[in-house]
Order: structure tokens, then C-alpha cells, then sequence
């Protein structure tokens, strides 16, 4: 496959020309182009309609063109979202009817040019709300300068002039009003504008609109509001039933671990160990040992089954780094509630040395294992017998609770409070 013996076959000439063979190339590349959009406008049954319009028009072939208009209003009509994209259809549509009503030069009303408008608003409104949200979500993971114009003014409209009726108006407005004002409980109004209108959207936005509503039950769960781990849960459920968490057939190895974390969270185990089984073949084959295993280890873990929890975790080799660490966090806790101490100093030891020698981790997820490493360390060494313990105790409690960057804190602090107790 040289270009020389490409050539060859193509030129008369037995003498390569590098020149001329660019040319080729440059031309193929452009028909190659060509064919992608002729087959991307075969499929785009919107895009064929707007182009036979605009070619009747030109060519002022008015009997075909009424007679695509029509086609073009039931091909909308019959559109299974009504999302942003299908204003903008709608705009198009009498944006259409506007300009052959104009050709025709009749002196009576019309309504075509009102609808334009009027579905031009909310195709602008529908976006505008949508990418204010997207841009409120990133600034709260990457450092933005990101500048929100005409949002306040666009809300103080739409509460005067309610769009509830109007799906992407109605539910990133929400959305948005959860991200200006986060103090104000909006988690149930936006959960009834989903399940009502959810299924309006694409697959993959209805599975982003899902995302807002779970990181609001996330951030209030770590804010110490106890009752939306419940609320966290149950929305996982709608998203399992409703296959929104599926993206072709499969589930993120993150979402299926955010989904075990919560259901254990609650107390659901049964309810767990039946997803986990269930749900392993929608992992990725790649994902699926690894994530299959680490979540019903951590399953076991938290059914107080310690045995099987390391006989899990010891006979797997993690080759992917998250599993690795994490695996190590719930085997050393598993030393500490078997009491098997030597083992836990052991590794202790060589969990240190490991994340010191590792130079795939960062400096901060580095820390939070350290700081784990530390504290279990220092908890492990507090003697029940010692008339101080209590005070120890309380002070290491105290450490953990001003030290956020740390791993399994939650865990790390009931097993204080049991010592307390004397469990």
C-alpha cells in the first residue's frame, strides 16, 4: 500500500509523481466528504424536506412545494421528542409557509409568520436555559470565567409568562433555578417534570437531565441531609426501570458502583445483591470482572461478612488503578474488624510504600489514602482499657471530621462511635 505503488496502478507513468498524488488524495478526501453528507441527508428526513422546499421555491414549482410543506407538517408532528430540536423544526416549518404565503401575494391573514416566531423563542429559550446549566455544572468541576447573560431577566419572563406546558423550557428552568438558588427545595418539583416528561427527550439528554437531579441528591447526602440517600436511591430505581441508565445496552462501571454505594447506604442488600448479579452482563467486558467483583466485595463488606469480602479481593489481581486502591481501603478495614492486627500493619506498610513509588496517582488522591492510612493507623492503636480512650477517641474524631480530603470517613467514624459505645 506505498503511495508509489498506488500510483503505479493508477498512472500511465512508470515515474512516480509526488505532486500530482497529493492531488489525488486532496480530491478523494472531497468525495469522501461528499458521500458522508449525501448519506447523512439520505438518513436526515428534516434535512431532505428543507432542501426540497428551498429548491421549489427557487425554481417556483409552487404545487410541489405546498405539497412538501405538508409532508415537512406531519414528519414534525410525528417527531417522538419535544426537545429544543423540535422548535426549531417547527420555526423552520413556518419560516416556510411564511415565505410561499409571501410569493403568493394574497391580501388575508396569515398565522405562519406569529408561529415562526413564536416557536423560534422557545427553540431559543430551550437552548439558552439548557446551556446556562451546562455552563453552572462546569464551573462547579474546572475553574471558568464563563459570563450568564440575559439569564435573570429570562427567568423573571418565564415567571410571568409560565412555559410548564413546554418540556426543555419548563424542566432546565428548574434545573437552573436548583443551581442559582440551592437552598430552596426544588429536587421534587424537578423529579415530577422528569417523570412526566422524560420520555420527550432523547436517550441521552433525558440520561443528562437525570444526571442534575442525582447530583443534587449527592450534594445534599454530603451536605448531612440524611433523607435524600433514600430519595438518591429511589431515583436510581426510575432510571434502571426506565433504561435511562443504559447507554446501547450498557452501564457505566461508575454508575453501577454509585448505584451499590447508595443501595448498601440505605440498607437495601438484598435488593443489591440482586442488581449487582442481574446488571453484570451491562458492563462493558473490559469493565466487567473488575466491577463485578470490587462491588460484591463491597457488598459482603457491608453485610459484616469479612471472610468472603478478602477472599474476594485477595484472589482477584486489579490491573486498573481505582479498583486497586480501593480494594486496599476495604481489605485493611476488614483486617481492622477481624482484629487481625498483624496482618493490617503489614499492609500498612506496603500500602505506603506503594503510593509513594506510584507516580500514576495525583498528589491529592494520593493524600485521602494516606490520610486514611493514618487515621486507621491511630484508631487501631486506642485501647478500650485506657481511661483516656474516650478522650482519644473524640479528638481523632474531631481530626477526621476537619480533614475532608480522606477516604471512607463515613466508615472511619462509626467505628469510632462503636468503640465509644463499646462495641
Amino acid at each position: 500500500m506505498s503511495k508509489e505503488n498506488l500510483y503505479r496502478r493508477v498512472s500511465a507513468s512508470a515515474r512516480y509523481d509526488e505532486k500530482e498524488f497529493g492531488y489525488w488524495m486532496s480530491d478523494l478526501v472531497k468525495l469522501i466528504e461528499e458521500f458522508i453528507i449525501t448519506e447523512q441527508n439520505r438518513q436526515e428526513e428534516v434535512a431532505r424536506h428543507e432542501q426540497l422546499i428551498s429548491y421549489y421555491s427557487a425554481q417556483k414549482i409552487e404545487k410541489l412545494h405546498i405539497a412538501t410543506l405538508k409532508s415537512y407538517q406531519k414528519l414534525i408532528d410525528d417527531f417522538p421528542y419535544r426537545d429544543a430540536e423540535y422548535y426549531r423544526y417547527r420555526f423552520m416549518l413556518h419560516e416556510r409557509e411564511n415565505e410561499l404565503f409571501e410569493k403568493q401575494k394574497r391580501h388575508e391573514s396569515d398565522e405562519s409568520l406569529q408561529k415562526a416566531i413564536d416557536s423560534l423563542d422557545l427553540y431559543y429559550l430551550s437552548n439558552k436555559l439548557k446551556y446556562s446549566c451546562e455552563m453552572l455544572n462546569r464551573r462547579r468541576m474546572v475553574t471558568s470565567d464563563y459570563q450568564l447573560r440575559l439569564v435573570n431577566e429570562i427567568l423573571q419572563y418565564l415567571e410571568q409568562h409560565p412555559n410548564d406546558n413546554i418540556p426543555p423550557v419548563a424542566v432546565y428552568s428548574c434545573v437552573l433555578h436548583s443551581f442559582l438558588h440551592p437552598e430552596r427545595e426544588s429536587y421534587n418539583n424537578l423529579k415530577a417534570l422528569l417523570d412526566n416528561y422524560a420520555h420527550l427527550f432523547p436517550p441521552e439528554e433525558a440520561r443528562d437531565l437525570y444526571t442534575f437531579a442525582l447530583n443534587y441528591c449527592i450534594e445534599r447526602v454530603n451536605s448531612g441531609d440524611a433523607q435524600y440517600a433514600k430519595k438518591l436511591f429511589e431515583l436510581y430505581q426510575v432510571l434502571i426501570d426506565k433504561q435511562i441508565v443504559f447507554d446501547h445496552g450498557f452501564i457505566s462501571p461508575w454508575t453501577y458502583i454509585n448505584i451499590v454505594a447508595t443501595s448498601v447506604r440505605v440498607g437495601e442488600f438484598a435488593w443489591t445483591e440482586e442488581f449487582i448479579h442481574r446488571y453484570k452482563a451491562n458492563l462493558r467486558p473490559q469493565f466487567r470482572d473488575n466491577a463485578y467483583t470490587y462491588n460484591l466485595a463491597y457488598l459482603y463488606f457491608y453485610r459484616q461478612q469479612y471472610p468472603k469480602t478478602l477472599q474476594l479481593l485477595n484472589e482477584v489481581v486489579f490491573d486498573d488503578m481505582f479498583y486497586a486502591l480501593k480494594s486496599k481501603v476495604l481489605i485493611m478495614a476488614s483486617y481492622y474488624e477481624l482484629q487481625e492486627t498483624d496482618a493490617l500493619e503489614s499492609l500498612v506498610a506496603s500500602f505506603k510504600m506503594y503510593l509513594r513509588r506510584s507516580k500514576l496517582i495525583s498528589d491529592v488522591k494520593t493524600e485521602r489514602f494516606f490520610n486514611y492510612i493514618k487515621f486507621i493507623e491511630q484508631l487501631s492503636k486506642i485501647w478500650m482499657g485506657d481511661k483516656d480512650a474516650h478522650r482519644q477517641l473524640s479528638l481523632l474524631a474531631d481530626k477526621i471530621k476537619a480533614t475532608p480530603n480522606t477516604v471512607n470517613v463515613r466508615w472511619l467514624l462509626d467505628k469510632i462511635n462503636a468503640k465509644m459505645n463499646g462495641q
